[in-house]
């Protein structure tokens, strides 16, 4: 007896520590959200992480916070509410100008989710404020709070690549770029700045594809920032390519700019550009332009023959020789021709005229014979 009831203890005893181990692994993915500031200027710094409150915030009051958000970073905040009767939750988002830029409200869900995001564009990166609370009722006790920092680095760099020419992205160099824009709903990286400096001789062309449901504007701007070539897609989806229809005449440094005018959507919107040059080359070589990003033209020589599209300038100057020397050999045919043809000369009779004399001077010396 006394064993089994040793044996129910120990097993009780064993049960309990499970379960407050498995209440403190639980506690434990989550922070408890420290107490706010009462405006801006008092917030608290928040990192990226989980937290929840550990106690209620009454009706239409805020708690401040503030995150530090860097160029090509988003602020994404998610609220959930606790398990519980009519449980109301909420957060507002403010930017570095301490503008509201969004928020969101659950009112009375229990264990519901609902998010907000922010993409700032390389100018206004910083510092955003977060605002626990909501107008409604008062926040929850163990409403849970989730920050991250999503990254949408533009052109595999370490930034957002800049939406006016001073602060665009310098590409390395020519190739295939992954790039991120949003719409004015859902931040202000409203468009992106390449820039990528060309030799003088060569022309450039860009090949921007969308996603499926959303177009892009593409234009490409000289040094001075004078828009040389623009152009749209046909409609969503449309893979378009913009290019330059001369070579640069000397060496410059173009911008290209991407851009998703229409776009009224809250979601980011991943696109990939294929940016390209190639060099006009005239000679006895063959081939016009040869690509300078990896890519092969056919050309052809004196023997080789051309490439299809392609001006051999040695058969056409070898063509305008043989036509000269055709005439030349014609025209000395035709004036040898009109020699041959001329009527005799009287001085050509002369031998004739002579003989024709002997002949009849021997007639009459027979005519005096016995």
């Amino acid at each position: 007896m006394n064993k089994f009831i040793a044996k129910t203890i120990g097993a009780a005893a064993l049960t309990g520590v499970l379960f407050l181990g498995v209440r403190a692994g639980t506690m434990m993915a989550a922070d408890v959200l420290p107490s706010g500031g009462s405006n801006f200027e008092t917030a608290v710094t928040l990192s990226e992480g989980n937290y929840t409150t550990d106690h209620e915030i009454a009706q239409n009051s805020y708690e401040f916070f503030k995150v530090s958000v860097a160029s090509g970073e988003a602020l994404s905040v998610s609220v959930t509410t606790p398990s519980g009767e009519y449980p109301y939750a909420g957060v507002k988002m403010y930017n570095l100008g301490r503008e509201e830029v969004g928020g969101v409200d659950i009112i009375g869900d229990a264990t519901a989710t609902d998010s907000v995001i922010w993409i700032p564009g390389a100018e206004d990166a910083g510092i955003f404020y977060i605002a626990v609370g909501n107008e409604y009722d008062t926040n929850a006790l163990g409403a849970t709070y989730a920050i991250s920092l999503p990254s949408y680095y533009d052109a595999g760099g370490q930034a957002d690549a800049g939406g006016t020419f001073d602060a665009a992205f310098t590409l390395p160099d020519i190739g295939t770029y992954q790039g991120y824009l949003v719409s004015y709903r859902a931040g202000t990286d409203l468009k992106d700045l390449y820039r990528l400096h060309v030799a003088a001789g060569a022309s450039l062309s860009v090949t921007a594809t969308p996603p499926s449901d959303e177009s892009l504007r593409v234009a490409i701007f000289n040094s001075t920032r004078e828009e040389l070539v623009s152009d749209a897609s046909a409609n969503d989806g449309a893979i378009l390519t913009v290019a330059l229809s001369d070579s640069l005449t000397t060496a410059d440094d173009l911008y290209i700019l991407v851009e998703a005018p229409y776009s009224y959507s809250t979601k980011v919107i991943g696109y990939s550009i294929k940016v390209s040059t190639a060099v006009e080359e005239v000679g006895t070589g063959g081939g016009e332009e040869t690509p300078t990003n990896g890519g092969s033209t056919s050309t052809g020589g004196t023997t080789g023959g051309t490439a299809a599209g392609t001006t051999n300038w040695t058969l056409i100057g070898a063509g305008v020789v043989g036509l000269v020397l055709t005439g030349i050999l014609l025209s000395a045919f035709l004036s040898r021709k009109g020699k041959v043809g001329e009527s005799p000369k009287p001085a050509a009779s002369a031998p004739a005229e002579k003989a024709s004399a002997e002949k009849e001077e021997d007639e009459e010396e027979k005519g005096e014979e016995p």
